[in-house]
């Protein structure tokens, strides 16, 4: 590996001493190529010389660049990675992973549409996305949306991301390669590896054997003369309405710059195997039978060359392409084994994400103030969680829960941590089960499948209001406590968007049924009288505020109990209110207390 003293003065004094040497040997090369023209052609020999400290200087420019992708992995390492991201590519492979496991299993273990929303959890995403390639991205966002259910993959994730943390050598050299892969910017790699291909075409030998007639004519200038122009020019428009033909029905029903981005996928699979690591094993065997199966196809994809590529030779290129038919021969050699070997280049895309996802997991933890990696045991009723905060937040403050075989219930006045806690619950259960790491100072607990009801709205599309949508996402909780994952359910102000009796009811109802069924409630609500009933059966914490006219303070700190205090119109004094409307308020507070 390079110096580890490595800075940006450095490279750019680096980069400057190269533009010199390069300008001072194209200078070079020009006087000896004038003297040798002008004075004598021995001059030429010159070049003997001259040659040779090209290439040096090439490979010192190969060795600036690896310079400089070293310094940029190191200062990533641990930081924040703010870009442009695109959710629907991002998605991609969760949306065709999702539907194939929907189709061939009952229950699906992803995290559901409105529990990721209500979790804000593409915000969370892109706080812990630093990964280098399209492929670790993609992976990565699959691994937040399937938690596991297994103890031992979760261990085996561990294990290789603190592997990554220990040991700098070993994953800078794979950052390095990973480097070398890059991006897609629509991801489209994606669909061509799980979408149907189209059939090759059925006329490959004829397409071979129409290249013959090329090479004859060519041979016959030898003998013809002028009268083989007429054969050439022939062969063009023939090979050239083939060559259209062929394009329009294949190149355009396929990403056909991703087949150029799945070379370099195989080339960096290849690269990986050479990296020596135990913890890495397990990979690189897989990868040792997959990749000599693939091979062949990354030197076939090599003679597709990209119109990008061919730049000054672009007119000659493209009369030797229609002549030979170069790129539809090898295209359609390159679709064949793309269908032969789907599966194959499937299995490489996710090993080498997964990698890249770890590695980027790996850095998100050396950006945290303290983290944990969460302890799972069968036995365990509940949750326990210590010094659990929200990844999110800037200047977050902690709280610490044990939850046994009861419910919780919160209750707190508006903006006192209420919903922000429900989420840091949720988020941390999530990352717990998904990359083995819980922002907090203890984790114990069961394997949960989560659900959640936080951010609630009017479907004005669909004609629901407020109230029945909240109704139908409370029975899919309901229905879920039948399935085989044990379930952890979230719920901010039960059924907020109806009436106040039939809501205390409801909700009532609803919370006693999830705790006989053993489901893990955890809900807030402002109905204190809620909180009083089902004290038998659910534990009882609160947040606390202090609202004057100078100001708001909250302390963000659980306590134990249900609140004895409100904000709400505290609040809209606080706002400016009319003092008219304020009053009023109170005194009808005062009256219902009173009765």
């Amino acid at each position: 590996m390079p110096d580890n003293k490595i800075s940006r003065r450095g490279l750019t004094n680096r980069r400057r001493i190269l533009v010199l040497a390069l300008c001072l040997l194209i200078i070079l090369s020009i006087l000896v190529l004038f003297r040798a023209i002008k004075n004598n052609i021995y001059w030429l020999s010159g070049f003997l010389f001259i040659i040779p400290l090209y290439f040096i200087l090439a490979r010192s420019y190969l060795h600036y660049r690896r310079m400089k992708n070293l310094f940029r992995l190191r200062q990533n390492w641990g930081q924040r990675v703010r870009r442009e991201r695109n959710f629907n590519y991002i998605r991609l492979l969760f949306d065709k992973l999702q539907a194939e496991y929907i189709i061939t299993t009952k229950e699906s273990p992803y995290i559901d549409e409105e529990t990721w929303q209500d979790l804000n959890l593409d915000e969370v995403f892109a706080r812990l996305d630093n990964t280098q390639t399209t492929a670790g991205e993609t992976v990565l966002y699959h691994m937040l949306r399937n938690p596991l259910f297994n103890k031992k993959d979760l261990l085996k994730r561990d294990r290789i991301i603190k592997e990554f943390q220990l040991n700098q050598e070993f994953r800078e050299r794979l950052g390095l390669e990973l480097q070398q892969l890059k991006r897609q910017y629509d991801n489209s790699l994606v669909e061509l590896l799980w979408n149907e291909l189209p059939a090759p075409s059925p006329f490959g030998l004829f397409l071979n054997l129409l290249v013959l007639p090329s090479i004859a004519i060519i041979i016959s200038f030898f003998f013809l003369g002028g009268m083989a122009l007429f054969f050439l020019s022939l062969a063009l428009m023939i090979n050239s309405a083939v060559n259209h033909f062929f394009k329009k029905r294949y190149f355009n029903k396929l990403p056909t710059h991703s087949i150029k981005y799945l070379s370099s996928l195989i080339k960096t699979a290849d690269n990986i195997i050479k990296i020596e690591n135990p913890v890495l094993e397990e990979y690189q065997a897989e990868l040792r039978v997959l990749i000599p199966q693939v091979r062949k196809l990354r030197a076939k994809v090599s003679n597709i060359i990209p119109k990008s590529v061919k730049g000054e030779l672009d007119f000659l290129y493209e009369y030797l392409n229609i002549l030979f038919l170069i790129e539809i021969r090898n295209f359609n050699s390159v679709l064949r084994l793309l269908q032969e070997k789907q599966e194959v280049l499937q299995r490489v895309f996710i090993l080498v994400g997964e990698i890249d996802a770890l590695l980027a997991i790996a850095s998100y933890r050396e950006s945290l103030t303290y983290y944990c990696v969460p302890e799972f045991r069968e036995e365990d009723d509940g949750l326990r969680v210590e010094d659990v905060y929200h990844p999110l937040l800037e200047d977050p403050v902690a709280n610490s829960i044990e939850i046994k075989d009861r419910g919780l219930i919160i209750t707190g006045s508006n903006m006192a941590g209420k919903s922000t806690f429900l989420r840091t619950i949720g988020v941390n259960t999530l990352l717990a089960q998904s990359i083995a790491t819980c922002l907090a100072t203890s984790y114990r607990g069961k394997m949960f499948k989560v659900f959640t009801s936080i951010s609630r709205t009017d479907n004005i599309l669909q004609g629901k209001s407020f109230y029945f949508a909240e109704a139908e996402r409370l029975l899919e909780m309901l229905n879920a406590v039948r399935g085989e994952f044990p379930a952890l359910c979230i719920v901010d102000e039960l059924l907020s968007g109806t009436n106040s009796a039939e809501r205390l009811a409801a909700a009532e109802g609803i919370l006693d049924y999830l705790y006989e069924n053993n489901v893990l409630a955890i809900v807030a609500t402002h109905d204190l009288e809620l909180a009083e009933r089902l004290q038998a059966s659910y534990d009882t914490y609160h947040f606390t505020d202090k609202v004057s006219k100078d100001g708001l303070d909250f302390d963000y700190k659980l306590k134990k109990g249900i609140a004895v205090s409100s904000n709400a119109i505290k609040l809209l004094e606080y706002l400016g209110y009319p003092e008219e409307i304020t009053e009023a308020a109170i005194k009808r507070i005062s009256l219902i207390d009173k009765k």
